[in-house]
């Protein structure tokens, strides 16, 4: 499954992604930055493209993102592009949830030339964070969640960085913008893609840090269809914008 299927566009090659930038470039909204710019398709639901095109007007990229309701406070540490390309970028960051506070973690930033124009390392911001799941398993109640061997010994609010960290504890290189988390649902609900009409699942989840707007391909789901008051454990790609 590729990340855009966690939002219900069936890309799975090269063409089909051409294809899907070229739609956002027909439909979307740009806004100019150094070198190009950046189109924004949104839809109502949240689900949103990004696509990015150099001096010369070309589509040269696409990214996922799901707008939601997450908010998950952070100190800036870094903002990191990427060396192949001026348009993406992350930011590292650690949590200022007192519960979670000194906490790492790395997000890829859709917009990253827009958000890295103002934004400074040691500012505290709000980031509202889309987590795209790679894998991700639904439980009733804690009962059920403690039943699993492979997971129990996890806090039902937990958050490890593993795209900083490797199993080992060290610094991983190269660096990338994934977790593994679990948490309790807040609020979920299957939705249809306004373009495709296919189904993704949206679960807003409370985790360590605060709040995040999961999405994840239906067919990937492990258990029951999840409900509110249940928790998920699940790996993920993190994508985020800041907030305000």
């Amino acid at each position: 499954m590729s990340h855009f299927s966690s939002i219900g566009f069936p890309v799975n090659d090269r063409q089909g992604l051409e294809a899907l930038a070229s739609l956002v470039a027909a439909k979307g909204r740009g806004v100019e930055v150094a070198g190009g710019g950046y189109i924004a398709l949104a839809f109502k639901d949240g689900v949103q493209l990004w696509a990015q095109a150099n001096a010369k007007r070309q589509v040269i990229g696409c990214h996922p993102h799901f707008a939601g309701k997450s908010v998950v406070r952070v100190r800036v540490g870094d903002l990191v592009p990427d060396p192949r390309s001026a348009f993406d970028g992350s930011v590292v960051a650690t949590m200022v949830d007192e519960e979670a506070a000194g906490c790492p973690l790395r997000c890829d930033l859709p917009d990253y030339a827009l958000a890295a124009n103002g934004t400074t390392p040691g500012a505290a911001l709000d980031l509202q964070i889309a987590a795209f799941a790679e894998r991700l398993q639904y439980f009733a109640n804690e009962d059920a969640f403690r039943s699993d061997a492979t997971i129990n010994s996890l806090s039902t609010k937990a958050f490890i960085p593993t795209g900083l960290l490797a199993p080992d504890g060290k610094p991983r290189q190269p660096q990338r913008s994934e977790a593994i988390f679990t948490g309790r649902i807040r609020e979920t609900e299957l939705r249809s893609n306004p373009l495709t009409g296919l189904p993704y699942r949206h679960i807003l989840v409370e985790s360590l840090g605060g709040s995040f707007d999961v999405v994840a391909d239906p067919q990937i789901i492990q258990g029951a269809p999840p409900q509110s008051g249940g928790l998920v454990f699940g790996s993920f790609w993190l994508s985020a914008r800041i907030k305000g």
